[in-house]
C-alpha cells in the first residue's frame, strides 16, 4: 500500500487461490490481507506472480490451480478433473501441461517454508539505513548476498554456503536432466510402438 507501507495483496488470482485452498484446509471465508499474519505477506506478495496459474474458459479468466492444494501431484490431479491441457504432444498425444513458474508452490514445500523464512527473509534481506531497518530492495539471489541472506540463519563461513547451495542447485539439474532423457527415450520408444497406447 502506497500509502501506509503495509504489504497487501492486488492480484484477484491469489485472492481466489489462496480463499480455494484455505476452504480445502477448512478455513472458510479466508480473506488473505485480513487473516494472513505479516511474516505469510512476505511471502505472498511475491507469489502474487512467481506461481503456477492457468486461463480458464473462453474468457480466459487467471486462475491459480490449488483448490486441491499446491504440491505438484495436486495441481495436477485439479487440472486432470478440470480436464484441462495447454497442449497435446505430437507425438505420443497427451495431454500436456506447461508449468509456468511455480516458485511459490516449490517453496511452500520447502524447509525454508515449514521453518517460517518468508521469500524476502533470503531474497530481500534486511538492512540498517540510518536508524531504520528495511528490507533491502535489491532483489536477488541470495548466493549474491550471502552474509545477510544467509548467515542470519546459517553459522557457516560464506564459502562453504555457496558450495554447499551450488552442490544442491547441480544435483536437482543432473536429477531433471535424467527424467528429461528417459521422458524423450520413452515419447522415441512410442513413436517406434503405436500399440503399446492401446
Amino acid at each position: 500500500d502506497a500509502q501506509t507501507m503495509a504489504l497487501r495483496i492486488t492480484r484477484p488470482g491469489f485472492i481466489e487461490g489462496m480463499r480455494a485452498l484455505k476452504a480445502a484446509q477448512g478455513i472458510p471465508n479466508y480473506d488473505v490481507n485480513r487473516d494472513a499474519t505479516r511474516q505469510e505477506m512476505r511471502s505472498f506478495v511475491c507469489g502474487q506472480c512467481h506461481v503456477e496459474y492457468y486461463f480458464k474458459g473462453p474468457e480466459r479468466r487467471l486462475v491459480y490451480p490449488w483448490f486441491k492444494g499446491l504440491k505438484a501431484d495436486e495441481i495436477l490431479a485439479y487440472y486432470e478433473e478440470a480436464g484441462f491441457k495447454d497442449w497435446t504432444h505430437a507425438d505420443s498425444g497427451a495431454p500436456a501441461l506447461k508449468a509456468q513458474h511455480p516458485e511459490f508452490e516449490m517453496w511452500n514445500q520447502g524447509i525454508h517454508a515449514r521453518s517460517g523464512v518468508a521469500c524476502a527473509d533470503c531474497h530481500m534481506p534486511y538492512q540498517r539505513v540510518g536508524a531504520l531497518k528495511i528490507s533491502d530492495h535489491h532483489v536477488r539471489s541470495p548466493l549474491l548476498n550471502i552474509s545477510r541472506a544467509c548467515q542470519t540463519c546459517h553459522r557457516w563461513p560464506e564459502e562453504e554456503l555457496k558450495a554447499r547451495a551450488e552442490l544442491i542447485q547441480e544435483r536437482t539439474h543432473q536429477l531433471r536432466d535424467v527424467a528429461m532423457d528417459a521422458l524423450v527415450a520413452l515419447i522415441a520408444d512410442l513413436k517406434q510402438h503405436p500399440d503399446w497406447l492401446g
